[in-house]
């Protein structure tokens, strides 16, 4: 909806401005935009205009062009005035003089601007001969499934053509120097900022809270939800395997007698809790031992509470934020991410799917949905809410997960999505990285899953008694392992080497690993948000109006 205001500078104030709001607030309501978000609007968009109309040079275009569009979800408001480029923002601070009403109210009007450029609810450019300011009225979830969805069609088409016009050897060129090139470099910035994330978060968290009996009572209960998770989904993996009877019938036998795997694994109790701390402060940092580095975090952040050194908890928080912004700087480039990372396992796996993959993939999705429908049934149980708003308000960090395959990198957007159901960011700061390390279910689950479906294709009996080892060391390994792409098929290596089942099953696994990777990543993220939500309501830490906001 876009509408020209001729104007009259001698009755700007008095006809055209009340002209120009009173059509973005009709203009909003007809989009169904919710009340405080057009009054927001408005505000907005007077104070944009009182500024812009200082610097406004109607000689030779005497009009206001005003734009209410709505794209891929997103609702936002151009106003577009006629004049030579200024500062819309002003660095330097204007007196409040009550005595000095002109100055006061620019004062007051330079406060405003800036808080609402600095939340990037407002920009400011200048094109040919208008100073132009967009204001973001609304930002859709559904924007980034479309987003989602264009990169998604670009990757098979891009795919097709490659396969069809260019030779093999120029597509395994084009596929390592550009396609995995693109999505390593991505990757890897990623994975820059999880250290510094999840330690200041952790430490910002404990050292800025004034109760931790309160932080401690609800660390207690996100170990135990974690834990429940975990069993969950290992018994979800294992009993899926034996119902469906996936592998079984396949005869497969090993590429010769050293493929079989004459190691077994210890992992022992002793072993894993003397994991938990580090030998000396640095090595948890670049070894990326999550862990490790959780209870650094944790000691840090406590011992700072007691100290009472407030400039170190300061400074704490704002690198936590700055290290928040990079990691959302790089989301900004998820499309790219997205095409090159399908481009790449097209181009790789091609249109070839052997029967057994599609047993395991169908053994995964399924997994997936029966875990979903133990978190729906939690959250009615226990939290006693409506589990559908959670889902709707997890859709950014869910396509998140899903794209970057690794549930460190959605911390960001998990918390985010906590921010957005109303729970409060005393539980949400410490649960989202806390329960990201601690709730690994979807490795439960694929490690249980995995090592059971390849024992059956090499016909390798598992007996109780291994059954049982699988189960407790799946729960054990899900604690020990980093949560980052690829640690799946590490720990299923061992897995196969403790029940004497060839290795090059593991082939089996990585024909389906992306997609699996993908879906499993997922998994965990809603698994921390669903524990998440149940702690806050629990704690009395959600607004419940604003949850069930749609």
């Amino acid at each position: 909806m876009q509408k020209k205001f001729e104007i009259n500078p001698n009755e700007f104030e008095n006809k055209n401005f009340p002209e120009i709001l009173k059509f973005i607030q009709d203009s909003l309501a007809e989009l169904k935009i919710e009340t405080r978000k057009i009054v927001f609007t408005e505000l907005m968009s007077e104070e944009s205009l009182m500024r812009m109309i200082q610097h406004a040079d109607f000689s030779k275009k005497n009009f206001i062009l005003v734009n209410v569009k709505k794209f891929l979800g997103d609702v936002s408001v151009d106003i577009q005035v006629p004049g030579n480029e200024f500062d819309f923002i002003v660095d330097e601070d204007f007196s409040l003089d009550y005595e000095d009403y002109a100055n006061t109210a620019e004062a007051m009007r330079n406060i405003l601007l800036r808080s609402f450029s600095a939340n990037s609810n407002l920009r400011y450019k200048h094109r040919g001969s208008f100073n132009t300011v967009r204001i973001n009225v609304l930002r859709s979830q559904a924007s980034s499934i479309y987003r989602v969805l264009t990169a998604l069609t670009l990757a098979i088409v891009t795919g097709l053509l490659m396969r069809n016009f260019l030779n093999e050897d120029l597509i395994a060129t084009i596929n390592e120097d550009f396609f995995i090139l693109v999505r390593t470099l991505f990757l890897n910035g990623l994975k820059m900022c999880a250290v510094p994330v999840v330690f200041l978060s952790i430490v910002s968290c404990f050292s800025q809270s004034g109760n931790l009996s309160g932080m401690k009572r609800v660390g207690i209960k996100l170990v135990s939800y974690s834990l429940f998770h975990l069993i969950i989904a290992t018994a979800v993996g294992i009993g899926i395997v034996y119902f469906f009877g996936i592998g079984k019938g396949a005869n497969l036998i090993a590429a010769s007698a050293t493929d079989t795997a004459s190691q077994t694994v210890s992992i022992s109790f002793k072993d894993t809790a003397l994991g938990f701390m580090p030998d000396n402060f640095i090595k948890p940092f670049y070894e990326g031992n999550m862990i490790q580095l959780m209870v650094l975090a944790i000691l840090t952040g406590v011992a700072i509470n007691i100290s009472g050194v407030k400039i170190i908890a300061s400074v704490t928080d704002e690198l936590n934020r700055i290290f928040m912004k990079i990691t959302e700087i790089i989301l900004r480039f998820m499309p790219l991410l997205i095409y090159c990372s399908m481009t790449s396992i097209f181009l790789t796996t091609g249109t070839k799917t052997l029967m057994l993959l599609l047993e395991v993939l169908f053994g995964i999705i399924l997994a997936n949905i029966l875990i979903y429908v133990a978190y729906c049934l939690m959250i009615l149980f226990i939290a006693r809410l409506n589990p559908v708003h959670m889902f709707k308000k997890a859709a950014s960090a869910m396509i998140t997960a899903f794209t970057t395959t690794s549930s460190i990198s959605t911390i960001p957007e998990s918390m985010k999505a906590s921010n957005n159901m109303g729970i409060s960011s005393s539980v949400y700061s410490l649960t989202i990285p806390l329960g990201t390390i601690l709730c690994k279910n979807s490795f439960c689950m694929y490690l249980a899953l995995n090592t059971l479906a390849i024992a059956n294709m090499y016909g390798v009996e598992v007996n109780a008694a291994k059954l049982f080892s699988i189960a407790f060391s799946t729960v054990v390994f899900a604690v020990a392992m980093p949560p980052l792409p690829g640690m799946g098929i590490i720990a299923l290596s061992l897995f196969l080497s403790s029940v004497d089942c060839p290795l090059d099953g593991i082939a089996i696994s990585l024909g389906i690993d992306p997609i699996a990777d993908m879906l499993d990543t997922i998994l965990v993220v809603m698994a921390v948000i669903t524990s998440t939500l149940i702690i806050a309501k629990t704690e009395k830490q959600l607004d419940i109006k604003k949850y069930q906001e749609s």
